[in-house]
């Protein structure tokens, strides 16, 4: 923000009653809380997604190595 309109908001606030203020600041706390809870997805994330990617192969972890690898043990 700059510093002129820092000052603006400054004092567009001061010439609040009290009362106004203090509603101005519950309004921006619960904003900032509103934004600070964690989104929860619904989706699947990516890791879940595969999940089933080697269902119904029959492979385990001494084939994929080999395959990675490119070794022939």
């Amino acid at each position: 923000m700059s510093p002129l309109a820092y000052k603006e908001l400054t004092d567009q606030i001061n010439l609040l009653s009290f009362s106004d203020r203090v509603r101005l600041l519950e309004q921006i706390a619960q904003t900032l809380q509103i934004q600070e809870q964690p989104k929860v997805r619904s989706d699947s994330t990516a890791f879940e997604k595969a999940f089933g990617l080697w269902r119904d192969r029959d492979i385990d972890l001494e084939t994929i190595r080999k395959k990675a690898w490119g070794r022939n043990n």
